[in-house]
């Protein structure tokens, strides 16, 4: 199908605004995934100071055992925590390529039709 002017003229700057659409999500998700990755989310195992054990004549195997179970939870919760940053922060990466690549689509037609107008007779 062959296209006059004023319909490439229409094209090229519907193809414009699509991809400077395009390039601010990327900007956008690019932001998300840096602020993420420099950031470390953690749970700290912290008392208060106080030592529990005299004062509240806690001791023995089985507060041990408490205290053991409790610093493993912290521990797993925080692998947890590193998980879910790892997969997001992969998520991102993969909106991020996909918008790239559409992108690029866009600038590759957006080159076509400029060609195509610049070729064509006044």
């Amino acid at each position: 199908m062959r296209m006059n002017k004023s319909s490439v003229i229409d094209a090229i700057a519907a193809t414009s605004g699509k991809l400077i659409s395009l390039q601010a999500e990327i900007t956008k998700f690019k932001t998300l995934k840096a602020v993420l990755d420099s950031s470390r989310s953690s749970v700290s195992y912290v008392l208060d100071g106080t030592d529990f054990s005299s004062t509240y004549n806690l001791e023995g195997e089985p507060y041990d055992q408490a205290t053991k179970l409790e610093m493993d939870s912290v521990k797993n919760l925080n692998r947890d925590l590193m998980t879910i940053q790892s997969e997001v922060s992969s998520k991102l990466q993969s909106k991020i390529s996909q918008l790239e690549a559409e992108a690029s689509t866009c600038q590759m037609s957006l080159t076509l039709l400029q060609l195509t107008l610049s070729s064509m007779k006044e």
